[in-house]
């Protein structure tokens, strides 16, 4: 088992194992050195970690290990769901300081922080199971005694997450009880994996599961092409029922898009629901003198963003941005959002199932923008889309870090300089009121997504009530 200490920012960047899919994270085995390079690191060059930065490690029987996996001795050969199993406590009973750096204003728990610990306890996992359980996961020059460096072993292998399930809490997270989340591999495809994550809070010596999630996880080669996987080797019935399970969620990607209303238009009940909003609108609007009345609001006015300048400590091995860094980031601009509209610290339910589209490099900034697609009764859902707008999409970066800014021919558009990389969908309820402003969409592109809001919310509370 892992145990995580979480001091402050930077050490929370630096405690981060080094077997998560971090690279600049502090590891709990051998020592930790940053020398900075004498070259001059510009903003518009690419990253590249071990220019600027060399980890030491003093394990020689990691390397040894490590350099089994790299020449391939392992192999392709069938590893049991064990292999792969890994766990990590988060101590709240226990460590005061870590209880203190994992609360919100309101004496909850920063769900945002669970999130990114999920997606980085994931990329370990499926590490594990790609490059046997012994392997390091992370870009390292290892030094042996001698002090003499060692040729920087480089995983034959990426792997990163494109998707990640439904993440739905059972019930409310105490501050003052440990958390422990414990996951392995249940799925394994031809180039991609299923990761499946259990948290338990501790209620006396009862471990109780609060919240599952489910990973899907993609392995490329250095060509960017598909990478085979080990096959897994099931042992009985309850493997047997998650990978069936892992199967269903692979068949259910795939046929999503189909029935999805960036392809497909509303079905007749959705088309009957719209025009009963228009009507609605109109009337509401008469009654009030022209004015949409205090108990709605527009969905245009329910917005907010924020820009983040990607930071290298955010990195993870690839040297591309670490993905629950950016399922954090959305969650806390949704939750504010949802704080914001309705005047209630709202509660976690769900983060829907969420895409990772494009990686994100360091130096980009990224445009978190939220909207309020749907209200019902005190429940909310909001979306958070992740856009990112990079200088490299409008300046030319030439060797030796001279930089080319192309010159402006036409007037300046932001939306030409944007790539959409996620969308989040968050569900959140705010008690202690019957119900929030209910949301009116005015456009057709609001309607939609008005629509999708309800389709998950409507699932969601299926899900809820089994």
């Amino acid at each position: 088992m892992i145990s995580f200490v979480r001091q402050s920012s930077l050490l929370k960047n630096n405690f981060r194992s080094i077997s998560t899919c971090n690279s600049a994270r502090k590891p709990r085995d051998g020592s930790f050195s940053l020398e900075k390079s004498s070259n001059q690191l510009n903003p518009y060059q690419k990253w590249k970690g071990n220019q600027y930065f060399i980890r030491s490690f003093s394990s020689t029987s990691s390397i040894q290990s490590n350099n089994d996996i790299w020449k391939g001795k392992l192999g392709m050969e069938a590893r049991s769901p064990s292999t792969s199993h890994k766990s990590i406590k988060l101590d709240f009973a226990k460590n005061q300081t870590l209880r203190l750096n994992y609360m919100n204003p309101f004496g909850g728990v920063r769900i945002g922080f669970i999130l990114e610990e999920l997606d980085a306890l994931a990329g370990r996992i499926a590490y594990s199971h790609a490059l046997g359980n012994s392997s390091i996961i992370s870009e390292v020059i290892v030094r042996p005694k001698n002090d003499e460096p060692v040729k920087k072993m480089e995983s034959p292998i990426t792997i990163v997450t494109a998707s990640c399930e439904r993440i739905l809490l059972h019930s409310n997270l105490a501050i003052d009880k440990s958390l422990q989340m414990e996951g392995n591999v249940t799925w394994v495809g031809t180039s991609s994996m299923e990761v499946c994550i259990k948290v338990f809070q501790f209620k006396g010596e009862e471990k109780v599961e609060v919240m599952q999630s489910f990973f899907n996880m993609v392995a490329r080669d250095k060509s960017n092409k598909s990478s085979p996987l080990p096959p897994l080797l099931l042992n009985n019935d309850e493997e047997r029922r998650l990978f069936a399970e892992g199967e269903e969620n692979s068949r259910r990607r795939k046929e999503s898009s189909k029935i999805s209303l960036d392809n497909v238009p509303p079905n007749e009940e959705e088309r009957q629901l719209i025009h009963q909003l228009h009507i609605q609108m109109k009337k509401e609007i008469q009654k009030n003198g022209g004015n949409l009345p205090v108990q709605f609001a527009n969905m245009k006015d329910s917005s907010f963003e924020s820009l983040v300048l990607m930071q290298p400590q955010n990195r993870n091995i690839h040297h591309k941005i670490f993905g629950g860094y950016l399922m954090r980031k959305a969650f806390e601009l949704a939750w504010s959002s949802t704080f914001v509209y309705s005047g209630v610290p709202p509660i976690y339910i769900a983060l829907d199932e969420t895409h990772f589209l494009a990686p994100i490099e360091i130096g980009d900034s990224v445009r978190f923008s939220s909207q309020i697609s749907f209200t019902s009764g005190n429940n909310i859902i909001v979306n958070v889309v992740a856009d990112v707008i990079s200088p490299r999409y409008y300046s030319k970066s030439v060797e030796e870090g001279i930089i080319s800014v192309v010159k402006p021919t036409e007037p300046f558009n932001i939306s030409k300089f944007k790539k959409t990389t996620n969308i989040f969908r968050f569900a959140f309820r705010c008690p202690g009121v019957d119900s929030v402003r209910q949301i009116m969409p005015q456009s057709y592109d609001e309607t939609i997504t008005f629509v999708e809001g309800r389709r998950i919310f409507q699932e969601i509370q299926s899900l809820v009530k089994t």
